[in-house]
């Protein structure tokens, strides 16, 4: 079973990756896989989608109900700041211009992506914030009502929105679900002091194409000061668009889009004290994250100092994390001072981040640091960050602090694994014998994952011993494991290894007849091997290896002629 969950009608599957112990605190949770899965009672298996190209009408409802859920049990910024993260990651790549609706994918499991996921999610965000949540749910449930036990298509859902809304909705699918990519808004903004007129123009700068549409987009520019909050509804339909907005007094604060109802990539470069206004806006969750990441990009003392008051002081635990990576993108003694002072966290996942960007500095200040959280801290994920971070130096106690956690027992042996990781970090020979011995030992203490990573990690370490036998046999062995996932990682790590005595076996998994994990893993493993290895070993070896890959194809061909004629007689029976 190789999902987190899966909506089987009636009765959800989960694996066991979705229980927790309390020592985790809230670092992890299933409430959106549950939410998720539960969705899919609804979107999925009351009403399925006709074929694979309209698969977003599962999984799209699915994730923006995770999303939902997270608001109405967390509030509303929970809410916010999930669609943030997931904008910020979908719009991290403008180079895919593919559609979320399209049949361009050679197999199904193409279409499980992140179109299909967050960017279709996306989509149904935007469709509810242009509704209202009232007349939202009104066309879902007829949408449900009428499709229900029956398969739809993406025009179903169309046609019953125009139906109870009384408008079009023909241009916002097409933009959104036929063609691909977002737009990229670059904004600029200028105040008249003596017309009290604030300036605000607005570009469109994605490439446009046959995948990607000029878009047609309604914003909301909101200008505020002490005494006043002016909110201007607009349509962006062209390249390039101006507004202008009139204020009693300037602006202390400029927002585009402040709800944050547009998937879009919006740049807007203001002055430091309305950044620092931003920051404040206790109303604004995502106008306090966009603050901090344009802090992100400055040095100076100030920017520092606002956002280590923005880690410690402010209400959301988002703005907290987000400002402690920019604390670490700065790197400046500064920000590290800033961090140092900054430990102590009641938010688990705060804390977890704040260790996590001291790793990122390598700093004796930042070792010791770590030192005493994996000593005072009792949360397993986030002793693991620590021991990570101090994986890094080159100090002779690492090592005896890599070995005691190797040895430890934890929630999911998240802590071995983390030596293991930090093992690979040394990049010591010597560290080969204690890992080989623990893997050896203690393979049921691991997740399959954990498992996957030892055999990685046994592979880099040992790649420059003098004697590999031990590895290599050891990694043999996982080659035959029954856990699916481990052949490959075990045949992978042998390509790590280098040892030309594997050459034979991997040959092996390389001329199978059928495509699986284990022959694309051995075809790697084979070039990783041929490139270390001397130009006349090669050509003592090439021969064999042709040979070898001519009979499987001869082998491939005798079986494809055999069911080519189980498939004539199949046809004359039925003839017949």
């Amino acid at each position: 079973f190789v999902a987190g969950g899966m909506e089987n009608t009636s009765l959800t599957t989960l694996t066991d990756g979705t229980l927790f112990t309390a020592a985790t605190e809230n670092l992890q949770d299933s409430e959106g896989l549950v939410a998720h899965e539960l969705a899919h009672q609804w979107f999925g298996n009351l009403v399925t989608c006709k074929d694979w190209s309209h698969l977003w009408l599962n999984e799209g409802f699915a994730t923006y109900y995770e999303t939902l859920w997270r608001g109405h049990r967390h509030g509303r910024d929970a809410l916010l700041y999930e669609m943030f993260e997931r904008l910020r990651s979908l719009t991290s790549d403008p180079g895919d211009t593919r559609a979320i609706v399209r049949r361009t994918f050679r197999s199904p499991d193409e279409m499980f992506d992140h179109l299909t996921y967050p960017k279709a999610g996306w989509v149904l965000h935007m469709v509810r914030c242009q509704l209202g949540e009232e007349l939202y749910r009104r066309c879902i449930r007829t949408y449900l009502e009428r499709h229900e036990l029956g398969t739809v298509v993406t025009e179903d859902l169309r046609a019953v929105l125009e139906e109870l809304s009384g408008r079009s909705w023909d241009q916002f699918f097409d933009q959104w679900l036929y063609h691909g990519g977002y737009p990229e808004l670059e904004v600029g903004y200028d105040w008249d002091e003596t017309r009290k007129l604030a300036t605000i123009s607005i570009n469109q700068r994605q490439p446009v194409n046959d995948q990607v549409l000029l878009f047609r987009l309604p914003l909301t520019l909101r200008l505020k000061n002490r005494n006043t909050i002016v909110d201007r509804p607009v349509v962006i339909s062209r390249g390039t668009e101006e507004f202008q907005v009139p204020m009693p007094a300037a602006p202390e604060i400029v927002r585009v889009d402040p709800e944050l109802t547009v998937l879009a990539r919006i740049r807007i470069e203001l002055p430091l004290p309305m950044i620092r206004a931003q920051l404040a806006d206790p109303g604004d969750v995502i106008g306090r994250l966009l603050a901090v990441e344009q802090l992100a990009g400055r040095n100076d003392r100030e920017s520092v100092e606002a956002l280590r008051q923005a880690l410690n002081e402010d209400p959301f635990y988002g703005v907290r994390l987000e400002a402690s990576r920019a604390l670490r993108s700065i790197h400046t003694p500064e920000a590290l001072e800033a961090l140092l002072a900054s430990r102590t966290q009641t938010d688990a996942r705060v804390r977890r981040q704040v260790v996590e960007d001291l790793g990122g500095f390598y700093r004796e200040t930042a070792f010791q640091a770590l030192r005493a959280t994996l000593e005072e801290e009792h949360n397993p994920g986030i002793q693991a960050v620590a021991l990570e971070g101090v994986a890094g130096y080159a100090k002779p106690e690492v090592q005896d602090l890599l070995l005691r956690f190797l040895g430890s027992t934890s929630y999911r042996n998240l802590l071995a694994e983390a030596a293991l990781r930090g093992c690979r970090l040394q990049d010591d020979p010597a560290l080969v014998g204690p890992v080989l011995l623990n893997l050896r030992q203690h393979e049921q203490q691991y997740t399959t994952d954990g498992f996957v990573t030892g055999l990685e990690v046994l592979g880099f370490l040992a790649r420059n011993a003098e004697n590999k036998d031990d590895v290599r046999e050891f990694l043999l062995a996982q080659a035959q494991h029954q856990k699916r996932s481990v052949p490959p990682a075990a045949i992978h790590a042998l390509g790590i290894l280098g040892d030309e005595r594997a050459i034979g076996p991997l040959r092996k998994f390389a001329s199978a007849g059928e495509a699986s994990a284990e022959r694309e893993a051995a075809q790697e493993a084979l070039a990783q091997l041929r490139a270390g290895r001397k130009p006349v070993d090669d050509f003592k070896n090439l021969r064999g290896e042709m040979l070898e890959l001519q009979q499987a194809d001869r082998d491939l061909r005798r079986e494809l002629e055999e069911l080519r004629r189980k498939l004539d007689k199949l046809g004359e029976t039925s003839a017949e």
